[in-house]
């Protein structure tokens, strides 16, 4: 039997939906910000830190791309 769905699910959905593109987005400019902070002339220091936050920002990009593809409907 089909599961009653009315508006306020609807919109709790799609309010999911909105803050985790937000989520993206937001780590999408971060990763362009690290980029290009990069290529300037940092320390060796600077570099490694950047590069390792730029892999936590990848994982966290796949986990959600993982979870939006798990939850369509």
């Amino acid at each position: 039997m089909a599961e009653y769905i009315d508006n306020r699910l609807i919109h709790a959905i799609l309010k999911s939906i909105q803050c985790r593109l937000a989520a993206l987005e937001g780590i999408s400019a971060e990763m362009r910000t690290m980029r290009a902070l990069l290529r300037t002339h940092g320390t060796r220091r600077d570099t490694a830190l950047l590069e390792g936050r730029l892999a936590e920002l990848e994982r966290t990009l796949e986990r959600l791309e993982r979870r939006l593809a798990e939850e369509r409907w």
